[in-house]
């Protein structure tokens, strides 16, 4: 399960606790050891949700930065992986097309 998902399930299970609640422990805050670990969990998973989202920010500048040295030092070069990119992209969504529309993987 990805991080999304478990961060909904977490939200869901601790709204499921809190509608089962009476308007004054609410009102004051108590909450069970169950809610307890839903919401420790749910900062937890928030935590690495932006971790990778840093991660994944930091490695697509990397590659932003690495294709504009290559059109810097080989524009042949760049078209080239552009054109392959393009390729690939075309493909790949072919292929999941192609399984949506026929409901089997176009390897069978």
């Amino acid at each position: 399960m990805n991080i999304k998902v478990q961060i909904e399930v977490l939200k869901q299970n601790i709204q499921r606790k809190q509608s089962g609640k009476a308007q004054e422990e609410i009102d004051r805050g108590i909450i069970d050891e169950e809610e307890f670990q839903f919401i420790k969990d749910l900062k937890l998973q928030k935590k690495k949700y932006k971790n990778v989202s840093d991660l994944l920010r930091k490695k697509k500048n990397y590659i932003r930065d690495l294709d504009q040295e290559i059109r810097r030092v080989n524009p042949s070069l760049s078209l080239f992986l552009t054109l392959s990119k393009c390729k690939y992209l075309l493909l790949t969504r072919f292929d999941e097309w192609y399984q949506v529309r026929y409901g089997k993987d176009i390897s069978d």
